[in-house]
């Protein structure tokens, strides 16, 4: 009933198929078929013979009687062409065919009402259906056999039984089976050759009466110790009974090819033949269905090994549902398209006893068609004791290699790390992704083996085909020292030149990040913190002056604002210092520096924007005795007299002025040229006469 239960209330066709089973075993609801025979006019043929047979069978003959009329009336004559219903259900594979409804139609006139003459031209067209002597192939399906039976059976017995007098004589191999008269209607016989098989076999049945004989066989054949196995005439059956996955304390590794390209490989699984015992293990099946097998409903049967069970929850596929009989898995499969050609079905076992199995080979066949067997192998499967080594003659694939490798490098296991992993970067071409992390996997390896040589190669690897990998610094010292020890000074040095720019300029953002979110004070205290950590390189240096000129401008803004709250003014001195001290660091920790003189000038420029004008004077004239062939020289000197002239120094900033005016100064090539603020110390010469009152002289 829970199949009744899962149909639609629309699926009247589905519905009376499964009260006709039940009511052949007298459990049918009749209010259910009450329903049902409420709504007869929407029935097919095919549904209204399950009807009226349903009712016949639960003592209702007189509704069984009316819906044979109906039957009857749709029925003109033999070459009546409505016979297969059209209506879409789940159980229209059983009954459907037009042969199958012309037998339920016969059964049913002779059941309800006894219209033997009716049913006689309907049971001569089923007949010479079934004697038909052409080459074409005529499937006789069980469902059908058993409903043509029951009408012959039931024709005969009524239409004449006194005709049906003769005697029957088996021979198998010209040896007689059986020999006996019959008279009337005889029990089904059942005859079972055990000996005198050969190769080729002959069947001889003889039968000797008066008038005319009616009589069905069914012949079946099956030889002991022969299994159907392999057969691939509409498809194939592929069964692997696998490895459970490889498994290091809470770890597993799953069997596979996805790390590697498989341009040249073959994916090949290994059968476990082998297994101890309480081992969960893996089955799976690949169906594969050609164009001579359309059938949209389909059954797989397939068999667990004795010694084992089936974990539950574990089973998975293109199945409808499933059952287990015992041993017996029994798959109703059903595909969506014809077209679709191959199913999947998975689960697991867990081995349970020691010993040697054989399991019958899994069989796949149309739900109506089981002539059209599909077979795989025979399986074995030697189950031993709890410590026996299930893994000991395993082929482990790139998969396993590579993850069981990468699980012994993180666990610092490196030796036996590099046996997994060398394994697989030797055999198989890796995929990029995996090829970068095995390489950086051998560099670190090597490292810890202090192997220089090794270290070398996989750097090599490493900076060529992925010039953008981030290896930490003390790592590069090691290979640096790598380098040394094979004598390649010169590489040595490049190594860490390069990745020491590389590794500064990434810190470095981090600076430029807190500044650009107004985070200044952090910015300026990691500045200060790389500087004492890395060497003295141009991009280090250059890096460095530029931080402090961007405080310097950002305190410029700030000081070219009218009306600065206090808050504000914090803010500026602060910037004052932070950028005075980063320019001072740079004077006194890189003296020779070939940029000093410009880094000396711009602290100059500071204090001048900060109205300090002693400072601005002091440091001017040092640094102009300082550098005195720097292209910054007349700078100093103007800077100089622009700081006297505020505080009223005039005789000292006239000098500095003429100076400036008159005086040739080294240029950025070396050569001694006129200074460029040479028109502006004219006006400070100019400016000084005229507060002197020296008027001639100011024009």
């Amino acid at each position: 009933m829970k199949a009744f239960s899962g149909l639609s209330n629309q699926n009247l066709e589905g519905k009376i198929f499964i009260l006709f089973s039940l009511a052949q075993n007298n459990k049918a609801n009749y209010s259910y078929v009450n329903r049902i025979y409420r709504n007869r006019n929407r029935l097919s043929l095919r549904g209204l013979n399950l009807l009226a047979l349903t009712l016949h069978k639960m003592n209702r003959h007189g509704a069984a009687k009316s819906i044979l009329s109906m039957i009857e009336s749709k029925i003109k004559n033999p070459a009546f062409e409505g016979w297969s219903p059209r209506i879409k259900t789940p159980y229209l594979d059983f009954f459907s065919s037009k042969d199958d409804v012309i037998a339920l139609t016969v059964l049913s006139y002779i059941k309800i009402r006894k219209w033997t003459l009716k049913a006689k031209p309907f049971m001569t067209l089923l007949l010479r259906e079934l004697s038909r002597g052409d080459d074409r192939v005529h499937y006789v399906s069980h469902e059908y056999m058993a409903i043509l039976s029951r009408a012959i059976n039931s024709f005969f017995s009524v239409q004449e039984p006194g005709r049906t007098n003769y005697k029957l004589t088996v021979k198998w191999n010209d040896e007689i089976l059986f020999d006996k008269k019959v008279r009337g209607i005889h029990p089904p016989q059942t005859l079972v050759v055990k000996k005198n098989i050969k190769r080729k076999n002959k069947l001889d049945i003889q039968l000797e009466g008066n008038g005319t004989i009616y009589f069905t066989g069914y012949l079946g054949y099956f030889r002991p110790g022969i299994v159907l196995e392999n057969v691939k005439t509409y498809g194939y059956i592929k069964k692997h009974v696998k490895y459970p996955d490889y498994r290091l304390k809470d770890k597993s590794f799953s069997f596979g090819y996805s790390t590697v390209h498989l341009d040249s490989y073959s994916y090949k699984i290994q059968e476990l033949e082998n297994i101890a015992q309480h081992t969960v293990f893996p089955v799976s099946m690949t169906l594969y269905l050609n164009s001579k097998t359309p059938e949209k409903y389909l059954i797989l049967e397939d068999m667990i090994p004795a010694g084992c069970t089936l974990l539950q929850g574990s089973v998975g596929g293109d199945f409808q549902y499933y059952k287990q009989d015992k041993n017996k898995l029994v798959f109703y499969l059903k595909r969506n398209s014809p077209r679709r050609r191959y199913l999947y079905i998975h689960y697991k076992l867990i081995s349970r006893f020691k010993g040697k199995y054989r399991t019958l080979a899994p069989q796949l066949y149309p739900v109506r068609n089981r002539s059209k067997r599909i077979a795989g192998e025979v399986i074995h499967l030697n189950i031993k004791g709890p410590s026996y080594k299930t893994f000991g003659d395993y082929k482990f694939s790139p998969d396993e290699w590579y993850h069981i490798g990468k699980y012994y490098f993180d666990q610092k296991n490196y030796e036996k790390s590099e046996e997994y992993l060398a394994k697989v970067f030797n055999a198989f071409n890796l995929k990029a992704k995996y090829y970068k992390e095995a390489c950086r996997m051998f560099l670190y390896i090597s490292l810890a083996k202090k192997n220089a040589n090794e270290v070398v190669k996989y750097f090599e690897l490493l900076k060529e085909r992925y010039p953008t990998l981030t290896i930490p610094f003390k790592d590069i010292i090691q290979i640096a020292e790598s380098y040394g020890e094979m004598n390649e000074y010169e590489r040595a040095i490049q190594v860490l030149n390069g990745t020491i720019r590389s590794y500064f300029l990434q810190e470095v953002a981090v600076s430029a990040t807190l500044a650009s979110n107004n985070r200044i004070k952090s910015a300026y205290n990691l500045m200060n913190q790389l500087i004492m950590d890395y060497p003295d390189y141009r991009v280090v240096l250059k890096t460095y002056y530029t931080f402090g000129q961007e405080l310097y401008i950002r305190f410029t803004e700030l000081v070219e604002k009218s009306g600065l709250k206090r808050k504000d003014r914090l803010r500026s001195d602060q910037l004052f210092e932070m950028s005075k001290t980063i320019f001072q660091n740079y004077i006194t920790f890189y003296p020779t520096d070939w940029n000093v003189d410009e880094v000396s000038f711009t602290l100059v420029n500071l204090y001048l924007d900060k109205i300090n004008y002693e400072k601005t004077i002091d440091t001017a004239l040092i640094y102009a005795k300082r550098f005195p062939k720097s292209h910054f020289l007349d700078g100093y000197k103007y800077i100089a007299a622009h700081a006297l002239f505020e505080k009223g120094e005039y005789r000292l900033a006239q000098a500095l002025s003429q100076s400036v005016a008159y005086d040739k100064f080294p240029g950025k090539d070396g050569s001694l040229r006129e200074s460029e603020n040479k028109t502006f110390a004219q006006l400070m010469l100019a400016k000084i006469y005229h507060q002197e009152k020296d008027f001639t002289k100011a024009l």
